[in-house]
């Protein structure tokens, strides 16, 4: 039988300070058939050495003391190498030192190999060195290191956490330059938190700093805070004889840097639970009560609870999604009172677990190892989580200040819906969340992915997965000393933070060779006053819109604005949009509107027409909307032609061409696509270096319901004098295919750009399928002959008909948006002069050339003024003969331009559909 607990006074040491018990002290160790030389692996062979106090006075920490001829690596070692000296039997396991006090030995602890460890309440006199490690990560706290020559010797790591350090009477007190360390692959870093060095000829001992190509690759990262330098000679000294700041009489360093810096601006006990002086080796749950909640709870929410765990194994058996092994629902009346300590959380891979490879080949389940819930201050020491599926430390609702809170999902389980299609790496386990939490500070933490599928090949890359760690909707989190391997981002704050620039593995490298290890000396998310019951808002600073008349909305509502040939509307979705924004921003953020009647994808991209894209700053804009590729494709064509038959015959022939035409256009591969990329390729290029951008992109509807055939004999005209094609069924059909084409194209584009995105920047709002915006509102509907001719009529209808009016919403919570500024005109209109004007065909302004032709006709007796007076609709048309026999014809309401366009009420609907697509999507 192999005892877990072993004392070693029962293996025969005598601990009188005099005695050799060093092969107690082994037998204590290997004993019980463990896994030794040889054992590729084992789960059940676990030891937990216990030292215990001698003399009179008892609960005093245990004194190791060594030979004074002691000849060897150290009082305790870690590594075990074989016979060639070189090879190494490497231990995959936990091991930690606490509680225990070696008195003067060549070195005091030696560990320079191994992954993650914990030492605590030590002291060390005299000796060469107090300590001489090296390890990829480790803490330490509260250790005294009294009259050794170099109290701490480091020879290598990534990351490295002390505090509460007492380092006195010495030559060194840290040494990065210890034998068997590298100038040219220095240690990692060096974290002192509340410590002191008092008496020692140089405090820190390191080699010189470096650049490479302009980043501190290949240097030491050394941070310090709230620690103390007293009476001694040099801060800093390098191995050539130089320093920085000599004769340190009294410093008290509140925080001093060196590296990288990123500021982004079932109830099992109650509340009384006091630590046994033995362990209990293993506790389990096995069954169905388990599944769907807490193995273990530690408190029912009480605030003076005395709970502390030693050396405890938790694990579970078999398949239980949802099982908590342990909830913490406890707090303390003074600290220390509620804690664990050397307690291990297993799920999976071990003997009697029923879930090791041939129990379960497929992978299924959701676990949780320990769930802490609690509004007070929580410490973590030494902690360690690997192999978890979603993420490995999930930080929710955690806040320094004393408020109530709620949290909408318990577990704060996280998204991965962001992740592209395509990617292999993006939908894997978080290492770190932080989520609607205010006062998070991480002292010295190591973040690695080594694998894609057992392969390592991915380490050298830097792409073994994109992202480790993750701040949503939280502030004043502060992360030092941050070493990550194997990952793209470093640290990926949601779009929804104001402060959301991801931080890149390629800019903050410190290894100069395999495994590439980054480093960052400290992050500050942000110290922002923060409420973290509340929900973060996509945006912070402000948003622009794009597009083309959809977007500017022409007809709705009044002019927006002056801009010449725009003819934005004060009733368009971005206008609306921007209203719902600001009612419910804190701020005031800055939109941007840049939509544009007539204007093409071709023209955005060249700088013609309304320039949007030169004129726009992109630094305040968090959000973008965009709405094009309709002009592209002859839509303006089809509607001038087919529907309202101008010129004169062209609902004929022309009106084929025109289909004809868009088809072959819609069928060319890669034509919508390219549009789309390019724009995307644009706005993206123009955004870089000024934070990160989501878009929104806009479909169109299909105008018309093509269930029956009541419409097969009405048609379209506009002012008595041109008529389109009979809307047919068959025309219906076609022409909302058209619409669906471009929609499913455009999506289908969009889902390409963002394919291998690690976060969607880009989405598409289908503002028609599965949307109650234009269903039974359109034209045609069953049992109705177009065209309609009254208000009530037409207001049943989501678009604009010819000549027609406006449906402006009179619920409650709607609110007509003003215009920009008061050069705004109070309301459309659009003059022309038969003398002047032109009636060639213009599709980016088609009104203009049948007013023009309509003027010309009346000037030379073709038509009357009667014709155009006598047309019906929202605010008509004025002809005037003037007195040199031209005519000038002012159309008052837009008439032709703003029909097939959505009136404000199905605006409003837009706007309301992508804000809500907006703040579904924070992370």
């Amino acid at each position: 039988m192999t005892w877990v607990w072993r004392n070693v006074k029962d293996y025969g040491a005598v601990g009188d300070g005099v005695t050799d018990d060093t092969d107690a002290i082994q037998k204590a160790i290997s004993d019980g058939n463990r896994c030794g030389k040889g054992c590729p692996e084992s789960s059940v062979s676990g030891a937990i050495v216990y030292f215990p106090s001698v003399g009179a006075v008892k609960g005093r920490v245990p004194t190791i003391q060594s030979a004074r001829n002691f000849i060897g690596l150290g009082v305790f070692t870690t590594d075990v190498y074989l016979p060639d000296g070189h090879s190494e039997w490497y231990l995959n396991t936990y091991s930690g030192l606490a509680n225990r006090y070696p008195v003067d030995p060549a070195e005091g602890h030696v560990a320079e190999n191994g992954s993650g460890g914990w030492m605590g309440d030590i002291t060390v006199s005299d000796g060469e060195y107090g300590i001489l490690a090296g390890s990829q990560q480790y803490s330490a706290s509260r250790i005294s290191i009294i009259g050794s020559q170099k109290c701490i010797g480091l020879i290598w790591n990534w990351v490295w956490s002390w505090s509460h350090l007492r380092l006195e009477d010495c030559k060194i007190a840290i040494d990065l330059t210890a034998a068997g360390s590298d100038s040219k692959s220095p240690v990692g870093s060096l974290s002192v938190v509340d410590s002191a060095i008092i008496h020692c000829n140089t405090a820190i001992k390191t080699y010189p700093f470096t650049l490479t190509q302009g980043k501190e690759q290949g240097s030491t990262i050394i941070t310090l805070s709230h620690s103390q330098i007293y009476k001694s000679a040099t801060f800093i000294g390098f191995p050539n004889g130089a320093s920085i700041s000599k004769n340190v009489d009294d410093w008290k360093i509140d925080y001093w840097q060196f590296g990288n810096d990123f500021k982004q601006g079932g109830v099992a006990h109650g509340e009384s639970m006091p630590a046994e002086s033995r362990p209990a080796s293993l506790l389990d749950s096995n069954g169905n009560w388990f599944s769907t909640g807490p193995m273990l709870t530690v408190g029912q929410g009480e605030k003076n609870g005395l709970v502390q765990m030693e050396n405890l194994l938790f694990t579970s058996r078999g398949s239980l999604p949802g099982l908590a092994l342990v909830q913490w629902n406890l707090q303390s009346t003074k600290q220390g009172d509620v804690g664990m300590w050397d307690c291990h959380f297993r799920v999976g891979g071990a003997t009697g677990t029923d879930l090791r490879k041939a129990d379960c080949p497929k992978l299924s389940g959701n676990v949780n190892s320990i769930l802490i819930w609690g509004d007070g201050p929580t410490w973590w020491r030494g902690t360690a989580s690997e192999h978890s599926v979603m993420y490995q430390y999930n930080i929710v609702g955690a806040s320094n200040a004393p408020a109530p809170f709620t949290v909408d999902n318990w577990i704060g389980e996280p998204s991965f819906d962001t992740c592209g299609s395509a990617t292999t790496n993006c939908n894997v386990a978080w290492a770190l969340i932080v989520q609607n939490s205010d006062g998070v500070y991480i002292d010295g933490t190591g973040l690695y992915s080594w694998f894609q599928n057992y392969n390592q090949d991915c380490v050298g890359k830097k792409n073994c997965q994109q992202r480790l760690v993750n701040v949503y909707n939280s502030a004043n989190v502060f992360i030092s000393h941050l070493v990550t391997v194997g990952s793209v981002e470093v640290v990926t704050p949601a779009i929804s933070n104001r402060y959301n620039r991801i931080i890149y593995a390629e800019d903050t490298l410190e290894a100069t060779a395999y495994p590439w290890w980054t480093a960052i000396a400290s992050y500050l998310d942000s110290n922002d006053k923060i409420n973290v019951t509340n929900k973060p808002y996509p945006i912070r600073e402000g948003w622009v819109s794009f597009g083309d008349s959809y977007a500017a909305g022409i007809g709705a509502g009044n002019p927006w604005d002056d801009t010449k040939g725009c003819y934005r509307g004060t009733g368009s979705y971005p206008a609306i949009l921007d209203y719902l924004v600001r009612a419910v921003h804190q701020g005031s953020p800055q939109w941007q509107n840049f939509a544009c009647s007539g204007e093409t994808a071709d023209q955005f991209r060249k700088g013609e027409g309304a320039s949007q894209l030169r004129d726009w700053i992109p630094v305040t804009s968090d959000i973008a909307t965009v709405s094009f590729t309709g002009n592209d494709f002859g839509f303006a064509n089809i509607v001038s032609h087919c529907l309202m038959g101008y010129p004169r015959g062209s609902y004929k022939e022309q009106c084929d061409e025109d289909i004809a035409h868009t088809k072959i256009k819609l069928n060319t591969d890669g034509k919508v696509e390219g549009l789309v990329h390019d724009i995307l390729d644009d706005i993206f290029k123009k955004k870089d270096g000024h934070g990160r951008l989501m878009v929104y992109w806009t479909g169109y509807p299909d105008f018309f319901d093509a269930s029956e055939s009541t419409c097969d004999a009405s048609y379209f005209s506009n002012l008595l004098i041109w008529s389109g094609r009979y809307l047919t069924k068959e025309l219906r059909l076609q022409l909302n295919d058209f619409s669906r084409s471009l929609n499913q194209q455009v999506a289908f584009a969009i889902r390409r750009y963002t394919q291998f995105d690690p976060s969607i920047r880009v989405k598409f709002v289908d503002i028609d399928t599965g949307s109650r915006i234009y269903t039974g509102h359109r034209f045609c509907e069953p049992g109705v002959k177009e065209t309609l001719d009254t208000e009530a009529g037409q207001n049943t209808v989501a678009f604009f008909y010819p000549n027609g009016w406006d449906d402006i919403p009179n619920e409650v919570g709607f609110s007509m948006p003003p215009p920009k500024n008061k050069n705004a005109p109070g309301g459309w209109s659009i003059s022309v002069q038969s003398s002047t004007c032109s009636d060639s065909e213009d599709p980016d302004e088609p009104l203009r050339p049948m007013l023009c032709s309509a003027a010309k006709d009346i000037a030379n007796g073709t038509l009357t003024i009667n014709n155009l007076e006598n047309a019906g609709g929202q605010g008509g048309s004025s002809v005037v003969k003037n007195s040199d026999g031209s005519v000038t014809i002012t159309d008052y309401s837009v008439a032709y331009m703003k029909m097939f366009h959505p009136k404000t009420r199905a605006n409003w609907h837009i706007a309301q559909a992508i804000h809500g697509a907006m703040t579904l999507n924070l992370n």
